[in-house]
């Protein structure tokens, strides 16, 4: 039993190395696309609607600041519902929700203290990798706890499925 319990844990951390090289790429790249769409493109598209608003004069420099103001806090907080949303029922607009905001801070505290440094640009690439890199270091131990109880499980039914063929009697054909 002891042998078979040692290859059960070299085969599960032989799946988890392989896991662990996957995790190391998908982790960023989700992690970039979630961002993308949840962060970069909401604020891509209100900046741009405010640019030209303001390009036509319908909105002057006191406006702006409120407009801003207010029009950032409101998708803040509705892209963060919907990434809690997009990742599971309503327990997950708190946890998810919660890291949305979070990481909304991060992207647009990046971005406004590039544009005190005077670094203006339409496309915003450094707010969203800095979002991206807490997004995705917030998620690797996130990953490996699930993968720690994904594993735990499998031995446990692995075990209790040994136990319950070890139980039942063996039917032994006549020939």
């Amino acid at each position: 039993r002891l042998v078979e319990y040692s290859q059960h844990i070299a085969s599960f951390f032989n799946k988890a190395s392989n896991s662990f090289l996957s995790d190391i790429t998908l982790l960023p790249m989700c992690a970039l696309a979630e961002e993308w769409l949840f962060r970069w493109l909401p604020m891509f598209i209100f900046f741009t609607i405010l640019g030209v608003f303001i390009k036509i004069g319908r909105v002057d420099d006191e406006k702006r600041s409120k407009i801003e103001k207010y029009g950032l806090a409101a998708i803040v907080i509705i892209s963060s519902v919907i990434f809690g949303l997009v990742h599971g029922n309503g327990f997950n607009i708190l946890i998810q929700g919660v890291s949305g905001v979070i990481f909304s801070m991060f992207y647009l505290r990046t971005l406004y203290r590039r544009r005190e440094a005077g670094k203006k640009h339409k496309v915003q690439f450094v707010p969203l990798l800095s979002s991206t890199v807490y997004h995705t270091l917030s998620n690797i131990p996130i990953m490996w706890v699930a993968g720690a109880i994904c594993g735990i499980v499998y031995l446990r039914k692995q075990r209790r499925a040994r136990k319950q063929a070890e139980k039942s009697p063996v039917l032994e054909v006549a020939v």
